[in-house]
């Protein structure tokens, strides 16, 4: 049995609803990006297309962790989707305190995963400072062949002031995450994690290889980063100012990397870069991300990042 598990950042998921609560009012018809029901239907749409894409022997990803959704109404129109419906995916989502109010949340298949629990990770406490960060959502659960799967969804704190200025913001976010994986480690050094998100850092940076200490396959580290050799070929998953950055990424616990239990296919790491989620410039000598908009102007496409997943394969357990 295989199973895909996804990460997908899907740029600015809202519905057309004014929510007093957030700052929104962009995306609704009368806002300045003009969001209305066709447009946003049109992205719901796009996300389902690529989600289906990602099917594997004609079965659907079993997990998909996604960020920048704004509500629970605009998950559970997704996965009702006619493209998406019939894998009756359950969903989990918690309201950050993003002032835009976009989260991070995961989209099941009750079939295959069993949840136990899940809770929220503030890391905005031990910086000293107020920005209204976005959680660390952590769900465990349980896999068909009875193994615990414990799961981490990010969305660190963004560049947009720059990367030295921002830095300390994800590295808190690291030391939270690191802290998490080794309480869970101290209970069972066997455990199996894995780890995706949008960490706006690449795998060589601070906060992802130093402090969180997800290292390379051939390293001594208790967690793998498998971006890194996609990373070094010069790929990358979203683009500003004709550069590629490596900031969706999947990380697992190096018990996920043994060819017992449950287990990463081929220890590798996927790039989704079919259909609509490239767009291709003049002469189709280069490509960027299919964004929905490029300043406030509507382009339609489906996001700014690409989706990344891994395959999971089921083997017999250990004896």
């Amino acid at each position: 049995m295989e199973m895909t598990f996804a990460f997908y950042n899907v740029e600015n998921l809202f519905d057309t609803s004014d929510d007093p609560n957030k700052k929104d009012t962009a995306f609704t018809p009368n806002g300045e990006l003009k969001w209305d029901e066709r447009k946003y239907h049109r992205k719901i749409e796009s996300i389902a297309t690529v989600i289906e894409g990602m099917s594997h022997g004609g079965v659907l990803p079993a997990f998909i962790g996604f960020c920048e959704v704004e509500n629970q109404k605009v998950l559970e129109e997704l996965v009702k989707h006619p493209k998406l419906n019939r894998e009756g995916y359950e969903i989990i989502h918690v309201e950050s305190r993003d002032v835009r109010g976009i989260d991070v949340a995961l989209a099941f298949s009750p079939s295959v995963f069993e949840v136990k629990s899940y809770k929220m990770h503030n890391f905005e406490e031990r910086t000293g400072t107020v920005f209204f960060a976005r959680d660390i959502m952590q769900v465990t659960g349980t896999i068909p062949n009875g193994e615990t799967l414990h799961v981490f969804i990010n969305h660190w704190s963004s560049r947009r002031a720059g990367p030295k200025e921002t830095e300390y913001k994800r590295v808190a976010a690291a030391r939270t995450l690191r802290e998490q994986i080794d309480e869970i480690r101290d209970m069972d050094p066997e455990a199996k994690i894995l780890i995706i998100g949008d960490f706006n850092d690449g795998p060589n940076n601070k906060s992802l290889k130093t402090v969180l200490n997800a290292g390379r396959v051939d390293q001594n580290s208790d967690l793998v980063n498998l971006s890194w050799p996609l990373f070094k070929k010069g790929y990358g998953t979203c683009k500003h100012e004709h550069k590629w950055y490596f900031f969706d990424q999947i990380i697992v616990s190096k018990t996920l990397l043994q060819p017992h239990g449950v287990n990463v296919r081929k220890d590798k790491m996927y790039i989704y870069q079919e259909g609509e989620v490239l767009f291709k410039h003049k002469g189709g000598k280069s490509t960027t991300p299919n964004r929905t908009f490029v300043g406030g102007e509507y382009k339609g496409g489906v996001s700014d990042h690409l989706p990344v997943y891994v395959r999971l394969k089921l083997s017999d357990l250990k004896e």
